[in-house]
Order: C-alpha cells, then sequence, then structure tokens
C-alpha cells in the first residue's frame, strides 16, 4: 500500500491503517484541522467557540487581548515578533490574572472588563518604545494595571504621575 502523505510503500499491519506512520497520521489530521478551520463551516464554529468562551473564561478573554494587542502593536511598527507572548509579558495568564485583580479599584471585576468597563493600560505607553528592547520592556506585565476605560481613553497615549 502507498502512504496517502509521504508516498511511501508499507505494509499494513491492520486492516483499517492508511499511512505509514504514526507521523504520518498526525501530519493528515494536521492538514484535516486546518482544511476545516480555514472553511465557512469552520469559522463559523471557531468564531462562536471564542465568544461563548471569552464570555465565560477571563483567562482566555485576558490571553487574547494580550496576544492582540501585542500583534498589532507590532504589525504597525513593522516588528516581527520573536518569542511566544507570554514569554515577552513575562509571566503566565493565570498570574497576570491574579496580577491585575491585586491592583483592581472599587467597583472592577471581571465581569465588567470589557469597552465601557475597565481596560488593561500600559502605564508607559507602548507607542514611546523607541527600540526593540524598548518593547520588551514596556509589555512587561510590570508595566501593565486595571483602568477604568473613560480614565483609560482621556489618558490615551500620556504617562500619568502615580
Amino acid at each position: 500500500m502507498i502512504c496517502s502523505v509521504c508516498n511511501k510503500e508499507f505494509t499494513k499491519t491492520h486492516p483499517r491503517q492508511k499511512y505509514c506512520s504514526k507521523e504520518c497520521s498526525k501530519a493528515n489530521k494536521k492538514k484535516a484541522t486546518k482544511k476545516y478551520r480555514q472553511s465557512d463551516k469552520g469559522k463559523e464554529f471557531y468564531s462562536e467557540y471564542v465568544k461563548e468562551r471569552r464570555k465565560t473564561d477571563p483567562i482566555f478573554k485576558l490571553s487574547l487581548e494580550v496576544r492582540n494587542r501585542l500583534r498589532a502593536f507590532l504589525k504597525v511598527r513593522n516588528i516581527r515578533k520573536t518569542n511566544r507572548t507570554f514569554k515577552t509579558v513575562g509571566c503566565t495568564p493565570e498570574f497576570l490574572k491574579e496580577y491585575l485583580e491585586k491592583k483592581f479599584k472599587p467597583g472592577m471585576s471581571w465581569k465588567n472588563h470589557s469597552m465601557r468597563g475597565w481596560h488593561i493600560d500600559h502605564r508607559i505607553p507602548l507607542d514611546s518604545a523607541k527600540t526593540p528592547e524598548d518593547v520588551e520592556r514596556l509589555i512587561h506585565y510590570t508595566n501593565l494595571q486595571p483602568m477604568w476605560a473613560i480614565e483609560n481613553l482621556k489618558k490615551s497615549n500620556k504617562i500619568l504621575p502615580d
């Protein structure tokens, strides 16, 4: 029989075997998953999954928000991402959640972490970064704080005194 992934000839060890190795089987599964995720049905399912999970899982929402913010900033600056997001941030999503909770102002909770509730603010704005080292320093979790949306929008990209 011929493996449909690598085109090598192999002898079946069981009747339903389609691939010559576990690696080829995994490669085919990965390819099929990618094809499904790019289909209309797959995109719709994933979109609904993310939407529901964002509502119910604050760590998932926090992780997406941090990744998206970093990706958007690097894209605007035409900087290539070289590390995993939370390696750059310097902590795990779980640690970041606890870190931000300790800085909550009265009335803040994960239920009102939204466009009109509170935002995750960079104390020293990312816009002030001039070098890749500055970006590393400013994306670090120690530069993050929870801030009411209205205050954050007024602050814009300024540095406020503590």
